[in-house]
């Protein structure tokens, strides 16, 4: 009896350190479709949509409740979210009580952060035409009807794959908007998803001048990138370029499974590869 009790004492003690650990590892979590969504979530409102406890860990299994939140109640983040075994829980104050809730019963309130629905926030007109790769993501990042991360989805952009700027930008909250273009559908994505190929720009909305003439480095690789035959990535591989070696474009693109790859020489192997390895120098 005296042991079940100990060990009963043992596990609220390291509760607090388990929660912590849950806590700084929330980056990895993917919310929304995006790996750093829940680092975005601090400080953001939520509102329940129906009466749910607030509990005093990342989990409702056998612990008290702090109190009961009321629907409709407003709660503001502290925390990331978190994931545990019953579900994913972010950590929010409500009237002086910090505690966690279950994600399945809030939704975001309006204004704050960048899902909100945009509002009246302005639009102002930037560079077309520039070529941007999807990055920090664990798999892919949405492309959104409107400027907000709870507007619908209108594509599953694979990380590494090319996008092109359309000429709008908006910043809402701690989000920056770009207006993009993927295989054909239009649609807005948070900036943070995105990284700029080449050192294009400007107007005329030519993607093309994003991938001017010349060399550029390989990149985004734990040891060498393929140099491949066709547009493919299951196509042969011709010769493998190790990661900080320099290639030659010499103007020949080709759009391709939602990729954008560049006829590139390297040792006087010629061959395709994909933009994401590459880094114009």
């Amino acid at each position: 009896m005296l042991f079940k009790q100990f060990c009963a004492l043992l596990l609220v003690a390291l509760l607090p350190i388990f929660g912590a650990v849950q806590a700084a590892s929330a980056q990895q979590l993917v919310f929304h479709g995006f790996a750093v969504d829940n680092q975005a979530a601090i400080g953001t409102s939520w509102r329940t949509t129906r009466s749910t406890p607030l509990w005093p860990y990342a989990q409702d299994s056998g612990f008290p409740r702090i109190r009961n939140l009321p629907r409709g109640a407003v709660l503001r983040a502290v925390s990331a979210f978190t994931r545990s075994a019953t579900g994913d829980y972010i950590q929010v104050r409500y009237r002086g009580s910090v505690g966690w809730v279950d994600q399945r019963d809030i939704r975001r309130a309006s204004g704050g952060g960048g899902g909100g629905g945009g509002g009246n926030a302005p639009i102002v007109n930037t560079a077309s035409g520039v070529a941007y790769f999807i990055t920090n993501v664990n798999n892919f990042a949405s492309l959104r009807s409107r400027r907000s991360t709870q507007s619908t989805r209108l594509a599953q952009v694979p990380r590494g794959a090319t996008v092109f700027t359309t000429g709008r930008q908006s910043v809402i909250g701690n989000f920056t908007w770009l207006s993009v273009s993927f295989n054909g559908q239009r649609g807005w994505m948070p900036r943070r998803y995105l990284r700029r190929l080449g050192g294009g720009g400007g107007g005329g909305g030519n993607p093309t001048i994003a991938f001017p003439v010349g060399t550029y480095q390989i990149v985004n690789v734990n040891n060498w990138a393929s140099l491949r035959a066709r547009t493919n990535r299951s196509s042969n591989r011709i010769i493998t370029v190790p990661r900080g070696q320099s290639v030659y474009f010499g103007g020949q693109r080709r759009r391709a499974n939602g990729e954008t790859w560049l006829r590139v020489d390297y040792d006087g192997f010629v061959g395709w590869m994909p933009t994401q390895y590459l880094r114009k120098n």
